[in-house]
């Protein structure tokens, strides 16, 4: 009987982990509901703290993008008019 090698072991676990991101990644879909956004939100807030270079970083970027291109068709914010904008720039000097 041979000893375990716990670093194949390891490398199994980390491979089967990077294969089940893989095909969350690849399977992630465009947000099409308030849903799934807030679904992705949810994500995103587990995800914050992933290091770049990982497939949790991969994964926070890909979802990230997907969130920020539901926001701009669904969430857009318009721009203040010029009047608006001079009255709270107005307003912020003054202190009121």
């Amino acid at each position: 009987m041979g000893s375990i090698d716990h670093t194949k072991i390891s490398h199994v676990k980390f491979s089967l982990l990077g294969a089940f991101l893989w095909v969350f990644i690849m399977d992630t879909k465009p947000i099409k509901s308030e849903a799934e956004h807030s679904q992705a939100l949810a994500r995103l807030e587990l995800l914050m703290d992933a290091q770049p270079g990982t497939l949790e970083g991969e994964e926070l970027d890909i979802l990230a993008a997907l969130v920020d291109t539901y926001e701009r068709q669904y969430h857009a914010i318009e721009p203040p008019h010029a009047a608006e904008a001079a009255s709270f720039r107005l307003e912020q000097s003054l202190g009121t």
